[in-house]
């Protein structure tokens, strides 16, 4: 009894120490940063069909990583080529959004790009 008593004062002890605490805080704005960043992706992204070929990477890059855990060796290798594959192609189908966006970041306007697209006319109502 003693014992159960001893590792579970130990566990208190471990959640109040500073360095964790920090570890938590630090892990917690870095999953927000993310998550921020995927939200603003999606959002610039809009079009159906994009966001098909941008769950299918996930669903592609998950599947490794299921893979790797499961130790299918095999299987790990030829969904880390696909995803490889992917990504090069979803960087070659969005070769002018991916210009776009760095050059409104290099020049500071990079709220612009999340914004109405220009190239898009609307229908001119008479």
């Amino acid at each position: 009894m003693s014992s159960y008593f001893l590792s579970s004062q130990s566990t208190e002890q471990h959640w109040t120490r500073p360095d964790v605490i920090q570890g938590l805080i630090h892990n917690s704005i870095d999953i927000g940063l993310v998550l921020l960043l995927t939200y603003l992706m999606l959002l610039a992204i809009g079009e159906r069909r994009t966001l098909y070929m941008v769950r299918g990477l996930i669903i592609l890059m998950l599947a490794a990583v299921i893979s790797e855990k499961l130790q299918f060796s095999l299987l790990q290798f030829v969904l880390e080529k696909l995803v490889l594959g992917a990504a090069v192609a979803m960087a070659v189908i969005f070769q002018g959004e991916f210009r776009r966006f760095l050059e409104l970041l290099g020049q500071g306007k990079i709220l612009q790009f999340f914004k109405e697209n220009p190239a898009v006319s609307k229908p001119i109502m008479l």
